[in-house]
């Protein structure tokens, strides 16, 4: 696998969790990964297109919707 397509597949995986969690800080995420809030925006899309339900909770902050989780 190429080092840029693991570096997003990490980054996917570390934004999932953190979604099943608190919720993504668009701002802080790209400071802690080190990427543009753009790519995070991006993921965010991916992840929406990959069948996960997230929803705006305020500027820049997203969440799955109310009763998703990734652990059962």
């Amino acid at each position: 696998m190429k080092e840029r397509n693991l570096k997003k597949l990490n980054r996917l995986l570390y934004l999932l969790n953190r979604l099943d969690g608190e919720g993504i800080n668009i701002r802080r995420e790209a400071r802690e990964l080190e990427v543009t809030e753009r790519t995070i925006q991006r993921d965010l899309i991916d992840i929406e297109t990959g069948g996960f339900p997230l929803f705006k909770a305020a500027t820049g902050v997203y969440k799955f919707i109310e009763g998703f989780f990734l652990k059962k």
